[in-house]
């Protein structure tokens, strides 16, 4: 059933040339458990969220505060 709906959801955003309100769900465990659960969000936020993450983690790593293991 979650295939149709994300199935939907890619034909209604091409046809009104709206993809960033896309809604993407996928099945996830969240942090510490192993029960997944459906998370849904429009594709613009997640990559907001993306986006966001990237940035930060290059803040850190300029900043000295993340090493990689070299």
């Amino acid at each position: 059933m979650l295939e149709v709906y994300s199935a939907q959801e890619t034909v209604n955003a091409i046809l009104t040339r709206n993809d960033g309100r896309r809604m993407i769900c996928e099945r996830r465990a969240p942090t510490g458990s192993n029960r997944k659960e459906l998370q849904c969000a429009p594709l613009a936020d997640r990559e907001r969220a993306h986006k966001e993450t990237r940035n930060l983690m290059r803040e850190n790593l300029d900043k000295g505060m993340i090493t990689l293991g070299r």
